[in-house]
């Protein structure tokens, strides 16, 4: 732990000749709220033209008087989720003030403010009132139900028909005064409900705050860190890099305070703290951001991936639009479940491979638990998107089966025919669906078909070169991003080590400089999966180059794009511990190939979750290290390919560095 928390280092950042607003795009992210200099950013009150979230207004953004106050600095510890801010007073520099914003961990809802005043001298007399910003354009708060709470409606709904969806806020102290000396502490508080998990949140919002009111700030700020602590029993420790592992804990940071293990929604590209991409869920969610969270904090990654099985009726609407059964997945979603990707786009109509991708999510979910009634519940997702790829492909004239008319994750190549990625993602999913109905015992009717399309989807690839061309008609243009090289990692496909390679060098040759950063992460990991561990070390340095400081904050690409880009995060974290961890989550067992990131003596994975078991990887040149911890549930086998080792709860196994797998007894 005393290696965690100097990995944990507050990143401070002192102003110079800036007195409003923050120096970089950065935001106190939270469950389901986000805190910027100026307004509260609700989760998918999305309204039309297009979709996207709504703005209310902070009420917990402060103006301090008497005359004015200027903030010197600004820290966030991404080990408590505390944003701290220091001001002093202009007109005397010996009055400061040390403002504390969080969003309560363990209380959903509930935004905590507390200034904490260093007076030297005589008493002096402080006000403060809020400074909530501009009105919402999108919520209408003329109607309250009563003087201790605000509520709001959308203007317009997401969709024609659609429900409008009510906010309501309670807040404590919006203004007052007081006399203060060096101690003296204010704390402001602000709870909010919304009808998207409340059947009355003017109640809710009135209870919880009185709630809380009711308990001392230190206590409040005490539940929070304690919620942290547990979050932070899970995560990547790497020994050698001070900036690498500040890196690390920001990008799970990023993760964790956009997503909640209680409330069923998903990621957005711009994590909650932006607008970016209107704050849809596109295949970010599943394909980057879930799998490293599937290892580590899987109630969370369960709760994230429900999003998509609490909303079928969108997706179902979507195939029959489209004159296809099934599930079809929507490329951009919010709070409904419907298309709302943007009519001037071109990838709400082509870029189809969505669907696989989230049934790739429910496929290492499933590996990763064993649990049966749970993947029961997503029988009817995985099997209603076969019956979308069954009803969408068609025969080639050698008998093969093709998917024309699609868009793959290289979206430069619009409109394809066969892209090599969407096909593949397309066998997976029903190659799972044949497996699901057979491990739940049920029958499936089409299960038949769907095992047939399977077998003989078209894959392009060009033997004479080795490589697989990324659809029909491929020339070797421009691409936008990992594609094809998507084929080994994530989806599995199995192919030889040398038409990885191939296909690594020849798409990186053409990948945009310019475009996301996920593809160097993905590089990494298809590399060193070809045992090349020298080339993979030219790319992992670019994996998180977009992260920048002081607040190791995401941009999409290196000269800009979307703000604290999560997706980036996502895919670097992967690049750890799918590349240098070696992961492969295999069907009854975890397989680890562990290396050696550039510039590290050590690596560790804390609290891998697999089936009841919760055990710690570590490894370093010469050795590796699992330790079953204390409070898991299961016994777990090690293997080298020739002996295996039992290894109880709260027992630890060393062995020399090589590949291992572990099984669940």
């Amino acid at each position: 732990m005393a290696t965690l928390l100097s990995q944990l280092t507050v990143i401070v950042f002192t102003w110079v000749g800036c007195t409003t607003g923050l120096p970089v795009p950065l935001y106190v992210n939270c469950a389901r709220l986000c805190h910027d200099a100026k307004s509260l950013l609700l989760l998918f009150l999305a309204t039309k033209k297009p979709s996207h979230r709504a703005r209310i207004p902070n009420i917990l953004r402060a103006a301090l008087g008497p005359n004015q106050w200027r903030p010197t600095s600004a820290a966030l510890d991404v080990e408590t989720a505390v944003f701290e801010r220091v001001w002093t007073n202009l007109d005397n520099p010996q009055l400061q003030a040390i403002e504390r914003t969080y969003a309560h961990r363990s209380r959903r809802g509930l935004l905590v403010s507390t200034f904490t005043f260093s007076a030297f001298g005589a008493p002096y007399n402080v006000s403060w009132r809020s400074s909530p910003g501009p009105r919402s354009q999108d919520i209408d708060f003329s109607h309250n139900p009563g003087n201790s709470v605000t509520c709001g409606r959308t203007i317009v709904p997401e969709a024609t028909g659609a429900p409008l969806t009510t906010v309501c806020f309670s807040s404590r102290l919006e203004t007052g005064s007081i006399t203060v000396t060096t101690g003296a502490n204010i704390s402001r508080l602000l709870f909010i409900s919304t009808s998207l998990d409340s059947p009355d949140p003017a109640s809710d919002a009135v209870a919880g705050l009185s709630a809380a009111a009711l308990i001392p700030s230190e206590e409040l700020l005490g539940e929070h860190k304690d919620a942290w602590t547990r979050l932070w029993s899970h995560g990547i420790e790497v020994s050698g890099s001070l900036q690498l592992s500040q890196i690390i804990n920001s990008s799970l940071y990023y993760l964790l305070s956009s997503s909640r293990n209680d409330f069923p929604w998903s990621l957005s590209p711009g994590s909650l703290s932006s607008n970016s991409y209107n704050g849809h869920v596109f295949w970010d969610s599943e394909t980057w951001m879930l799998p490293t969270l599937s290892v580590l904090h899987r109630e969370i990654a369960s709760s994230i991936l429900l999003y998509r099985n609490l909303r079928l009726a969108g997706a179902k609407q979507k195939a029959a639009s489209n004159g296809y059964s099934g599930l079809q997945f929507p490329w951009e979603s919010a709070q409904l479940g419907v298309e709302v990707t943007p009519t001037d786009a071109d990838t709400g109509i082509y870029e189809q491979h969505i669907s696989s991708d989230i049934v790739l999510a429910v496929k290492q979910l499933w590996r990763l638990s064993g649990d049966l009634n749970w993947l029961k519940s997503y029988l009817d997702l995985v099997c209603g998107v076969a019956d979308f790829w069954a009803s969408r492909v068609q025969r080639r004239n050698d008998g093969s089966f093709g998917i024309y008319g699609v868009t793959g994750p290289d979206e430069y190549a619009v409109n394809v025919n066969n892209s090599a990625y969407t096909n593949a993602a397309a066998r997976l999913s029903l190659e799972f669906a044949v497996e699901i109905c057979g491990l739940l015992n049920v029958s499936c009717q089409n299960a038949g078909a769907w095992g047939e399309i399977a077998s003989q989807m078209y894959i392009p690839f060009d033997s004479s070169r080795g490589i697989h061309p990324e659809y029909d008609g491929y020339t070797g243009g421009k691409i936008k991003q990992a594609d094809v090289v998507l084929l080994g990692y994530p989806l599995g496909l199995d192919i030889t080590d040398t038409v990885r390679l191939n296909d690594v060098k020849y798409y990186a040759a053409r990948t945009d400089v310019n475009g996301p950063c996920m593809t160097d992460g993905i590089h990494t990991i298809a590399l060193l999966s070809c045992g090349l561990p020298e080339a993979a070390a030219e790319y992992f340095p670019k994996s998180f180059a977009n992260a920048k400081p002081p607040f190791w904050v995401w941009q999409e690409t290196p000269t800009g794009g979307a703000v604290n880009f999560i997706t980036g995060a996502g895919g670097f974290l992967q690049a750890l511990i799918f590349g240098y961890g070696g992961l492969r989550i295999e069907n009854g067992s975890l397989l680890f190939s562990p290396r050696l990131a550039p510039e590290t003596s050590s690596m560790k994975v804390r609290g891998v979750r697999y089936r009841l078991a919760v055990f710690d990887v570590f490894w370093d040149q010469d050795h590796v290290i699992i330790l079953n911890l204390p409070e898991s549930a299961m016994t777990i086998f090690i293997s080298d390919g020739l002996r295996s080792h039992e290894v109880p709860a709260g027992q630890r196994f060393q062995f020399p560095v090589s590949p291992f797998s572990v099984f669940a007894g």
